[in-house]
């Protein structure tokens, strides 16, 4: 049968740095870590800060074989101290709780430097300043506001070549089509002609009565402009037969 380390070579070994033979040290005492742990608020993390307060001490040579739970039990009841539990609740650590820690603890192996923790009050530090930066910034932008409206619009304002471009299209509405006169034939409706029906279009027609002052008389084809007659065109002939009349007269 192998025989079973003490408590002294634990020490021993985990001194010269060997980690498992630490956690089986702390193991072999889990009920004064457990007890400790559970009087916090939050066991789970009580535990790791009790293994982690365990390194630290290995480290510094404050852990030995003699009073070892006693110290490890001030160490439990430092970390309860620190975040305290409310009364009359009880608390119930997770099966494996052992196991899970010392996982989380081991990667600090050997130096056991706790994560720092930010305390209760630097959330709400933190979110005030945040809705101050907020207010800051919102009271910059509406300041600075007016002035990049006024160089919008001077750019706006600038002529530009293509008006066309600036048009945007939108949905076509169809346009009613212009009246269009309706035809009966080659004419318009409303301005038929009067037709005879009788038959008589192609006789023709009398001109109507001018209205008008009368028209000057036209002068006759040779007539003088002092109106004697127009003299014989054969220039001994008499038209009113006088010689034929004194020759006849003279011979009797």
């Amino acid at each position: 049968m192998r025989p079973r380390h003490t408590d002294a070579d634990l020490l021993e070994l985990a001194s010269a740095g060997s980690a498992p033979a630490l956690a089986s040290l702390l193991h072999r005492h889990r009920d004064v870590v457990q007890r400790g742990a559970l009087r916090a608020e939050r066991p789970t993390r009580a535990v790791e800060g009790i293994m982690l307060a365990a390194v630290r001490e290995l480290r510094r040579g404050r852990l030995g074989p003699d009073g070892l739970r006693d110290r490890l039990a001030d160490l439990a009841d430092a970390e309860a101290r620190r975040e305290p539990g409310r009364p009359g609740v009880e608390r119930i650590l997770p099966a494996g709780w052992f196991d899970t820690a010392w996982v989380r603890v081991e990667r600090r192996w050997p130096s056991g430097r706790r994560r720092p923790r930010a305390p209760r009050w630097a959330g709400t530090a933190v979110g005030a300043v945040l809705l101050v930066l907020a207010g800051a910034g919102g009271t910059a932008y509406v300041v600075t506001a007016d002035v990049t409206t006024e160089v919008v619009g001077e750019v706006i304002a600038e002529p530009v070549e293509d008006p066309a471009a600036l048009v945007v299209p939108g949905p076509q509405v169809p346009t009613e089509p212009e009246e269009v006169p309706e035809l009966f034939g080659d004419v318009e409706l409303g301005q038929l002609p009067g037709y005879d029906l009788s038959g008589e279009d192609d006789a023709p027609t009398a001109p109507g009565p001018t209205v008008g002052p009368p028209a000057a008389p036209q002068p006759e084809e040779g007539a003088a402009g002092d109106g004697t007659p127009p003299a014989d065109p054969a220039g001994d002939a008499d038209p009113e037969g006088t010689d034929a009349d004194d020759g006849a007269d003279g011979d009797g």
